[in-house]
């Protein structure tokens, strides 16, 4: 599963500011690659990205 939400804002005709925030679950260890068979390994896994970045369009 994976949830997203960010926001971008126009700077000039050619460039943007972006913002995205980003949770991906995993609903089984076997997807991720990550099954060991530890004590502490009780859990599904799961990530938070933050991503900023500049976006100029060529034209």
């Amino acid at each position: 599963m994976v949830t997203s939400v960010g926001v971008r804002y126009k700077l000039t005709m050619l460039s943007d500011l972006m913002l995205d925030l980003r949770w991906q679950l995993y609903f089984s260890d076997w997807i991720d690659g990550f099954n060991h068979q530890l004590s502490y390994n009780k859990f599904n896994d799961w990530l938070l990205w933050l991503n900023f970045g500049y976006i100029y369009y060529l034209n």
